[in-house]
């Protein structure tokens, strides 16, 4: 309450009173309250509204007629179009007439309309505009999700297509999702604009322009703020992505289709994720390359087609958390033609590196030339942790994982998880999976292993010897957890010759997993 007794009860029950307004026989006359309180206050109880019945309120008084335009959040969803009638007006009408003095903290404008259909959806002119409005208006976070239906890969027009992005100088994250246009970042050369407090940037679902050169230039010097980067779905047009920057921290490219080049200069980049993004040919496909300078570098995931050039001009600087490496061509139509991702170029180079957690997933494919490299020549970094993730389909185990043990025989923790296999048919006696058939009597040294862990343990005999081949071999074994779908308490000889390779301060944990 003010001293002046300006905001006293008395004076405002004076100078604000409400309609009468009845409720059956009974009359209220009083003071209108809530109009009297401070717009930041009215503006907290109106975000919680739907944008229409947020802008109604202005037909109250002249008090109320202008609260709306200064909310510091705003959806704008075609839910609203039958309220409105038209969704683009709505859009065009809000944004129009919203406060410029107003911190526009969050900006969400979500419309997806079927082609077929007639709700007054958004075109081309109307998206430009909004995100032009966008531009001047948000001091955080915009996001644009549109989906029209409309295919313009078939029948793509540069011009009527292209969705030009203007330089936002005040907002801090945008995240953009539309299908049937192409984004363009072009730095505003003329006045000198950039995305001054920009910190995250998402494309999605989406095309880009000029092959990616645009996006790279306006990334690498018209952003000085920018941590994280997620493209993600990018149908195509952006082959090459150049991103050089000492800001970013986070860096994350998901299909991309047909990406050529990607070189990556991030002194301070700390997490970065390469999944579908390189042709399942770019292996032998002349000019595809990807330069890592990352010394900062603390996690890095890897499911893709190994470009024909890699190369890790600054490796990372003292331990990274986490490499995780992926064989695509498991998981890839192509692995049916025999075609090769070539992960075991990523594992080769960063071979020199140390790692806490060292994660590989591939499947038992002995026919492959790819695997052949991976058991006998590639050197793994150097780890803490050894995690495999391993579909051995019809072949035998075993003989594979210890010849990966036998690359790392410093790692303390070691877990295996075996994929379920698909089909009952085992590989043919000869296979070169039991190679060598001796591998019992391998010399090897786990000297330093404190726990095993392995998940989706069968029973078989190739996984129960495994597991007693590994045991003896690490004398310093503290923990033993075997995660099943079978019932290993019937396995009552295994279980017997389990205990009395552990010593007595090794505890066996068995868990079963079969929720049916």
């Amino acid at each position: 309450m003010a001293r002046d007794g300006s905001s006293s009860p008395a004076k405002l029950e004076r100078d604000e009173r409400a309609p009468v307004v009845s409720v059956g026989a009974a009359a209220y006359e009083g003071p209108d309250r809530i109009s009297s309180l401070a717009d930041a206050l009215l503006h907290h109880i109106l975000v919680f509204l739907p944008v229409v019945e947020a802008i109604r309120t202005c037909v109250l008084s002249r008090r109320w007629a202008r609260v709306w335009t200064g909310l510091p959040r705003l959806r704008l969803d075609d839910g609203a179009a039958e309220a409105v009638g038209s969704f683009p007006a709505l859009v065009d009408g809000v944004l129009r007439r919203y406060d410029a003095r107003v911190n526009l903290r969050d900006l969400t404008v979500s419309a997806h309309v079927g082609e077929e259909e007639e709700l007054g959806g958004l075109e081309n002119d109307d998206v430009v505009s909004l995100v032009g409005a966008a531009a001047r208006l948000v001091t955080g976070r915009f996001r644009l999700d549109v989906s029209r239906g409309i295919n313009i890969s078939e029948d793509y027009d540069e011009e009527a297509n292209l969705l030009a992005l203007p330089c936002f100088e005040r907002a801090t994250e945008i995240a953009i999702s539309i299908a049937d246009m192409a984004v363009q970042l072009a730095p505003d050369d003329h006045r000198g604009r950039t995305f001054a407090h920009l910190t995250k940037l998402h494309l999605s679902n989406t095309f880009v322009a000029d092959e990616g050169e645009l996006l790279s230039e306006v990334v690498s010097h018209g952003c000085p703020c920018l941590k994280t980067l997620e493209l993600i779905d990018i149908h195509a047009g952006a082959r090459v992505l150049t991103i050089h920057t000492t800001s970013l921290l986070t860096l994350c490219v998901v299909s991309i289709n047909d990406l050529q080049l990607l070189d990556v200069d991030a002194a301070n980049l700390r997490w970065m994720k390469v999944k579908d993004c390189f042709d399942i040919d770019a292996a032998e496909t002349e000019g595809s390359a990807m330069s890592l300078s990352t010394p900062a570098m603390e996690e890095f995931y890897w499911k893709d087609c190994c470009p024909e050039e890699v190369k890790l001009v600054r490796e990372p600087a003292g331990f990274i958390h986490k490499i995780a490496c992926v064989d695509s061509a498991s998981t890839n139509l192509s692995f049916i033609s025999g075609s090769q991702s070539f992960y075991t170029r990523i594992l080769q180079l960063f071979s020199s590196t140390c790692t806490e957690v060292l994660q590989i997933e591939f499947p038992i494919k002995p026919e492959s030339e790819e695997q052949k490299k991976f058991l006998h020549t590639v050197d793994l970094p150097y780890c803490l942790e050894l995690e495999l993730i391993v579909e051995k389909k019809e072949h035998t185990l075993a003989p594979t994982i210890v010849h990966l043990l036998k690359k790392s025989r410093w790692i303390k923790r070691f877990s295996l998880e075996i994929c379920p296999k698909k089909n009952h048919i085992q590989c043919e006696p000869n296979c070169t999976c039991r190679q060598p058939p001796n591998w019992r009597d391998q010399e090897i040294s786990l000297g330093s292993l404190e726990e095993l862990s392995i998940n989706g343990f069968g029973g078989t005999y190739d996984e129960k010897q495994l597991v007693l081949f590994i045991v003896e071999n690490s004398k310093l074994l503290r923990k033993v957890s075997l995660v099943s779908s079978v019932n290993l308490h019937s396995y009552k000889s295994f279980l017997d010759n389990l205990r009395q390779l552990c010593t007595s301060d090794c505890t066996i944990e068995l868990n079963n997993n079969n929720l049916v």
